[in-house]
């Protein structure tokens, strides 16, 4: 039996808690369940500062766990993997860049292709991915938001983002 115990809505995200019971199981279960409204449609760049706000929530249902067992993260999509290997992405890259001050873009992006092939296969969602990786590289201090160079480089990436989202299908 599932029963939702608890739900919070805090701009697009919306937090369920629900405890799971079996029957053939005397132990509960708590399940977290994330919902992010952000990025509906694939045509349409999401904010990313929303997005960034998905890793935060996603994170502190992490470190919320009393246990010292660690449980899976389940990521799902509505419409394949292009959004959801994009949060993926920018989860795993975000962390290496808290843990270490550096990220492997590459790397990581051959990895998760690896498993799921259309993660990005597309230019427009590396793009975003980009974007992501530099905001929040100054939302942790790695880069000076208050330099020109920041502001030029969020600009060439946000018109980058506009231009190919224009020549990408809407599939």
């Amino acid at each position: 039996m599932i029963k939702t115990v608890s739900s919070r809505i805090e701009g697009s995200i919306t937090t369920f808690i629900l405890k799971l019971t079996n029957k053939y199981d005397l132990g509960e279960r708590t399940i977290y369940v994330l919902v992010f409204t952000g990025w509906q449609e694939v045509s349409k760049r999401p904010v990313i500062s929303e997005l960034l706000g998905l890793l935060r929530a996603a994170w502190a249902v992490e470190q919320s766990n009393v246990s010292d067992k660690k449980y899976p993260i389940l990521v799902h999509g509505v419409s394949g993997t292009r959004r959801t290997g994009t949060y993926v992405l920018l989860s795993i890259l975000c962390k290496q860049m808290t843990e270490h001050g550096k990220l492997s873009l590459i790397t990581a992006c051959l990895a998760v292709r690896s498993y799921r092939y259309h993660v990005m296969s597309n230019l427009y969602y590396f793009i975003i991915l980009l974007e992501g990786l530099l905001i929040y590289a100054a939302d942790i201090g790695l880069i000076d938001q208050t330099k020109q160079s920041f502001a030029v480089a969020k600009k060439f990436i946000r018109d980058l983002a506009t231009k190919e989202r224009e020549k990408c299908d809407n599939y």
